[in-house]
């Protein structure tokens, strides 16, 4: 049905350019399309003549669409990991118009990818004001600023350290297993926990037993489906365990370095109940959604809200959507942020024992050479 849907709406889009031949908007909806079915070659084409026709209608038409036109346009290079590219065209759009917190975001993604740190950095900080003035709750819907009660390092079983896994690429699978044998070691206090999709292989879900992990199939029935990258939202579901006091989510595919480890012990030392961590030029998220955590009992629940927020946002960035719009709001007074470049206020460093070592730092990757070998 949803196949259906996305071909009735591009079938739409492409009458409309024949309807209306000299209108760049009609251009620019059959671009989007084409790039959300990941037809870049045919998406780029018809940004490129969405921007030239923009051009004709002169000011003050000409800034405001072109600019979409050549944002989207960096949007599809992206996509295809042409990085300069990308950096040429969204620093012409913001040549255009007023950079916004979606231009800001993408000029420090391209900036950082393109090697220059010092360049995205600007922008990620004003990515980060402009997503921090965006997202509002009512007064009321803030939660309380204080814990519930104190950390017990010797409650293993209700520290929970909170993973999702879903899909069929191995590279995931491998990480699991590999992050699921090194959780222990890294937190002995907590025990890691992964909220699976049901077809993962069996093969996997025993190898994260034998590590001592919990695994909790999390797709079964219709509570928890969603769409495709519903899975990357599983995670949170920690928070809503009444046999969990402490939950700390974090990515399968990321290693644990002690920086990381140093952040999470002065976190425990404080008041605050909850904390985010930050330690890239990239990172231009509010609150990262593996390089974040809390205490339980403090937030509302959180299961059927960010259920109905993944059949709204199917993308694969909806962990991060929920995060910024619907948690960010209700906790960043009660929030420890430990950003090494500072760009919020009331944010600190990370604790200098661990200082980064070449290009690591907390939320990097394992590349799939290291995982999967040659």
């Amino acid at each position: 049905m949803e196949d259906r849907g996305a071909d009735d709406a591009l079938a739409s889009a492409e009458r409309a350019v024949e309807d209306a031949p000299g209108d760049p908007g009609a251009l620019l909806a059959l671009a989007k399309l084409l790039r959300e079915r990941g037809d870049f070659d045919a998406s780029l084409a018809a940004f490129d003549e969405a921007a030239r026709r923009a051009m004709t209608l002169g000011p003050p038409g000409d800034g405001t669409v072109r600019a979409e036109a050549i944002f989207g346009r960096g949007l599809v290079l992206s996509e295809q990991e042409r990085w300069p590219d990308a950096l040429a065209a969204f620093e012409q759009t913001a040549t255009l118009v007023t950079p916004g917190a979606s231009l800001a975001a993408a000029l420090c993604q391209a900036y950082c990818l393109a090697g220059k740190l010092d360049e995205a950095l600007p922008w990620r900080r004003r990515t980060l004001a402009l997503r921090d003035a965006a997202a509002r709750c009512a007064p009321s819907d803030r939660v309380a600023s204080a814990r519930p009660g104190a950390f017990d390092p010797g409650a293993r079983k209700r520290n929970i350290v909170a993973y999702c896994l879903f899909g069929t690429d191995r590279y995931y699978h491998e990480c699991a297993v590999t992050i699921a044998r090194t959780t222990p070691a890294s937190f002995p206090e907590f025990t890691a926990r992964f909220y699976c999709a049901a077809d993962v292989p069996r093969a996997v879900l025993e190898a994260l037993r034998a590590a001592r992990a919990q695994v909790v199939i999390a797709d079964e029935g219709e509570t928890h489906a969603g769409s495709a990258f519903s899975g990357t939202l599983w995670r949170f579901l920690a928070f809503d365990d009444p046999g969990v006091d402490v939950v700390l989510c974090r990515d399968v595919d990321s290693p644990i370095l002690p920086r990381e480890r140093a952040a999470i012990d002065l976190w425990l030392t404080r008041d605050e109940p909850f904390y985010c961590l930050r330690d890239h030029p990239v990172h231009a998220e509010l609150l990262l959604a593996g390089m974040w955590g809390g205490f339980t009992r403090v937030l509302p629940p959180l299961t059927e809200t960010a259920l109905r927020h993944s059949h709204r946002d199917a993308t694969k960035f909806a962990d991060q959507r929920f995060l910024r719009s619907w948690v960010w709001p209700r906790i960043k007074h009660a929030l420890l942020q430990i950003d090494s470049f500072a760009s919020l206020e009331g944010s600190i460093d990370f604790p200098p024992t661990f200082r980064k070592v070449g290009r690591q730092h907390v939320g990097m990757s394992w590349t799939r050479k290291q995982i999967l070998g040659a």
